[in-house]
């Protein structure tokens, strides 16, 4: 089983593809006789060379044709036809791109596939969450899911009323606290002053009898 591509080997597969000559490419197998370019067939001739190569589908415009990735050369030697000759021309960036690609493509449908499975199953949850939902909304008593959205907007307005609300209550309570703690003091003054009245009133009590003595009643 083709494991997919981790993260680190997509950015590389993606810098071999960025360095490689830009495509898209195309296949050219030709033979060059008499001056003129004819697809090339087998037992043309001993004097025939048949080239194969893969070139751009695109013009360049220095070369004025397509730009040559990879060319190849092949023949038979016309002195002796047992000697056969062949040569390559290539860039590296295209044949690093090249040579990974028998292992990168089949990663590459091993990821794609990945993915689509990993669609299917995150498609699958979301059609259940919807179900889920819907029954929550007819549980919650709202007609549609619309109402329950025009309900959850104005979510919002209402926590911002109960939270200026609870520091109304809040500023409130702290105010009756004082007040709580001014009349506390208040009456702790009024129990210090009442103390000081009643030993004001015992001492003045004293005075007047130590001026003014009692008279004793006369004895039979």
């Amino acid at each position: 089983m083709t494991d997919p591509l981790t993260p680190d080997e997509l950015r590389e597969v993606a810098a071999r593809a960025e360095a490689a000559t830009p495509g898209p490419w195309q296949v050219e197998w030709w033979v060059w006789r008499d001056g003129q370019q004819r697809v090339c067939h087998r037992g043309d001739g001993l004097l025939m060379r048949c080239a194969r190569g893969i070139h751009t589908a695109w013009e360049h415009g220095q070369l004025r044709g397509p730009a040559p990735v990879v060319t190849t050369v092949h023949g038979i030697d016309p002195t002796d036809d047992l000697l056969a000759y062949h040569s390559a021309v290539i860039d590296e960036p295209d044949a690093a791109f090249i040579a990974h690609a028998r292992t990168d493509i089949p990663r590459l449908l091993a990821t794609i596939a990945a993915l689509q499975s990993e669609n299917e199953r995150l498609t699958r949850e979301k059609r259940e969450f919807e179900v889920r939902l819907i029954q929550l909304i007819n549980a919650l008593g709202y007609e549609s899911f619309g109402s329950a959205l025009v309900a959850a907007r104005d979510v919002p307005l209402v926590e911002a009323r109960a939270n200026a609300q609870d520091r109304r209550i809040a500023a409130l309570e702290g105010a009756l606290e004082a007040e709580h703690a001014l009349l506390e003091y208040v009456l702790g003054k009024a129990e210090d002053l009442n103390a000081a009245l009643l030993a004001a009133l015992r001492h003045l009590d004293a005075y007047r009898g130590s001026v003014y003595p009692t008279k004793e009643a006369p004895h039979d």
